[in-house]
């Protein structure tokens, strides 16, 4: 996040920078964030419900591997 940070007081200091710039890098990185927030919350929710199959689930033995 410091890199984005940096990047953007840049653009704001500079002359040839603009704000429109600096705000879209600031919501890139922030989305960046939420979107890696997610995909890594949904991989632990999965391996949590996993184990929790697996320690307390049913057991079913079916004939002619069909269920």
């Amino acid at each position: 996040m410091d890199y984005r940070l940096k990047l953007a007081t840049r653009m704001l200091v500079n002359k040839k920078g603009s704000l429109i710039g600096a705000v879209l890098a600031v919501s890139v990185g922030i989305l960046v964030i939420h979107v890696n927030f997610v995909i890594f919350q949904g991989i632990y929710d999965a391996i949590i419900r996993d184990m929790s199959d697996y320690r307390f689930g049913d057991v079913f033995i079916c004939l002619y591997g069909v269920a």
